[in-house]
C-alpha cells in the first residue's frame, strides 16, 4: 500500500513550531523547546524551514543553513520526534526587484514556453529537488503553507504596484496546482521514497463558509482536466493537508462536520483513504487568563474530537508551543498569544490550555 493511505494512529501527537525563528531571530536556547516538546509527548513535529533559510539562490544552497537544519533535525530525533514534516513557504523568482530574495509572489500563470510564470515553476522545482536531495532524512515535504489564501501567494505585479489586484479564489488554485507538481517532480527526482504533502490550506473565509473545500474541488478540476501536467492526484500531493481554525467556542461536532465536509471533496474524486495531515490547528488566548481557561476545555474537545471520530487524519499538529511576542507587531495581541506555554520572558510556564493538551497527548 501507497505510505499516503497508510495512516498510523501513533503518530496523532503533533505539534509546530518556528524554531529557526525561536533560536536565530528570538534569541532562545532550542533546549528550552526540546524540554517541552518531550514533556509533551509530541511524536509528529511541523518544521518552518524555508528557502530564504537554506538557499543562496533557488540552485544555491547555503552551507550554514544546510548544516544548522541537519543538527535541528537530529535533534528533534532524538527528543522522541519520529516525524518530521519539512515546510517552506518562500521561493525565488527571476525578477530584479526580488532577484535572490525569497518571496510569496508568481507571475501571472501562463504555460506557454519562455514565460515568466513557467521560469519561475522550473526555478521552483530546482530548489524543491536540491532541498530533498539534501535532506535524505526528511520523509515528509509539506510543499507550501496557505497558498490558497492571499497573505501566502500574491500575484508578482503587487511587488511594483500595490493596488495591483490580487488573484481571485480560482486563480490562486491554478497556481497551486502548478506548484505542488513542480514540486513533486523535484523532490521525487531526488528520493522516490518520501511523501509530498499538499501545502495546508487555509480557512481564508472561515472554516464554516466551505472555502477550504470550495480551494480542493478547484484542485482536483484541475487534475482531471489533464491541463496541469497529470491526472493523477498523488503527482501532486500524496497526503492532504489544512487548517481547521475556527472560533474557539465552535462545537466539537460542527467543526467535525465542516472537516468531514472537505475530505468528502477527496473521497469524491478518488482519493478515499488518503489520510490527512491538520498541520496547524489552535487558538489564541489574546493574553486573558480566562480565556485561556475556557480554551483549556472548549478547545481541546477538539483535539480529542480529531483522535476519537475522525480516523482519516494521522497527526493535527497543535499551533503553537510558545507565544511570540515578536508577532504583535504584525498580527497584535492574536498572533502574540497561541502558545501552550508562554513566552522565554515570562518563564515560558506552561498555560491551563498546554496543560490540558500535555495530559492528552500523554494519556
Amino acid at each position: 500500500m501507497k505510505k499516503g493511505y497508510v495512516i498510523d494512529r501513533t503518530l496523532i501527537n503533533g505539534m509546530c513550531e518556528q524554531l529557526y525563528d525561536f533560536n536565530i531571530e528570538r534569541g532562545h536556547s532550542l533546549d528550552i523547546a526540546y524540554d517541552k516538546i518531550r514533556e509533551m509527548n509530541v511524536s509528529s513535529f511541523r518544521v518552518w524551514m524555508h528557502f530564504g533559510y537554506i538557499f543562496d539562490s533557488y540552485d544555491k544552497l547555503n552551507k550554514t543553513g544546510v548544516q544548522y537544519f541537519h543538527k535541528l533535525f537530529k535533534d528533534l530525533y532524538d527528543c522522541g520526534i519520529r516525524q518530521i514534516i519539512s515546510m517552506s513557504h518562500n521561493w525565488f523568482l527571476d525578477y530584479p526587484p526580488v532577484k535572490n530574495r525569497a518571496v510569496m509572489y508568481t507571475p501571472a500563470r501562463d504555460m506557454s514556453a519562455g514565460s515568466e510564470y513557467k521560469h519561475f515553476l522550473e526555478m521552483y522545482e530546482t530548489s524543491w529537488h536540491l532541498a530533498a536531495k539534501e535532506f535524505p532524512e526528511i520523509e515528509y515535504w509539506e510543499t507550501g503553507n496557505e497558498l490558497n489564501h492571499n497573505v501566502f501567494l500574491s500575484p508578482a505585479g503587487r511587488l511594483k504596484n500595490p493596488d495591483f489586484p490580487f488573484f481571485n479564489h480560482e486563480e490562486k488554485a491554478a497556481v497551486m496546482t502548478d506548484m505542488m507538481f513542480y514540486a513533486s517532480q523535484g523532490i521525487k527526482r531526488a528520493n522516490k521514497e518520501t511523501v509530498t504533502v499538499m501545502p495546508g490550506m487555509a480557512p481564508a473565509e472561515a472554516l464554516e463558509t466551505g472555502y477550504m473545500a470550495q480551494t480542493l474541488e478547484y484542485v482536483y478540476n484541475n487534475i482531471k482536466s489533464g491541463d496541469f501536467g497529470s491526472t493523477d492526484s498523488d503527482d501532486f500531493f500524496e497526503t492532504l493537508c489544512w487548517h481547521p481554525y475556527c472560533p474557539g467556542g465552535m462545537p466539537a461536532d460542527e467543526w467535525k462536520g465542516y472537516n468531514d465536509d472537505i475530505y468528502k471533496v477527496a473521497q469524491r474524486h478518488g482519493d478515499n483513504g488518503k489520510k490527512v495531515f491538520l498541520s496547524e490547528f489552535g487558538f489564541s488566548d489574546i493574553g486573558s487568563s480566562e480565556t485561556d481557561a475556557y480554551l483549556a476545555t472548549a478547545g481541546t474537545e477538539k483535539y480529542i474530537t480529531a483522535r476519537e471520530s475522525m480516523p482519516y487524519i494521522e497527526s493535527i499538529h497543535a499551533f503553537r508551543l510558545f507565544d511570540d511576542y515578536s508577532a504583535f507587531n504584525w498580527g497584535g495581541d492574536y498572533e502574540k498569544y497561541f502558545g501552550f506555554y508562554r513566552d522565554v520572558c515570562e518563564g515560558c510556564t506552561i498555560k491551563a490550555r498546554g496543560a490540558a493538551l500535555r495530559d492528552l497527548y500523554n494519556s
